[in-house]
């Protein structure tokens, strides 16, 4: 988590840009596209305690979790109304290895286990 913390700054292009200590470009995670480990319109993060950073990927409906070493760790979600499906995911946070996610379009927080997604 510490690795993380202050450094992975926001969301440029459809992808995650990291920067260093001193907040020069570090590097990014991600392209723009709809497969995993692609975006469109990332819009939040948070890191949890292994470091993972989790990201809500808007316009695919689904959160992508990543490691530090920029590796896919899971990709879940997809667009519906149904439970476990999201619309235009915007927010998220991690407490206690679970995700609260808002799902903006359906108009819900839905909870999920992140070791477990």
């Amino acid at each position: 988590k510490q690795w993380y913390q202050r450094r992975v700054r926001g969301f440029c292009n459809h992808f995650v840009q990291v920067l260093s200590r001193d907040h020069s470009y570090s590097h990014s995670i991600g392209v723009v596209g709809n497969k995993p480990g692609e975006f469109l319109g990332p819009s939040d993060l948070t890191i949890d305690n292994l470091g993972n950073v989790i990201i809500t990927d808007t316009r695919n409906h689904r959160i992508q979790i990543v490691d530090k070493n920029n590796s896919l760790v899971a990709c879940f979600g997809g667009f519906g109304r149904k439970k476990g499906l999201l619309h235009f995911p915007y927010g998220v946070c991690e407490k206690d290895g679970v995700l609260y996610v808002s799902d903006t379009n359906n108009h819900r927080i839905q909870v999920f286990n992140a070791q477990t997604s």
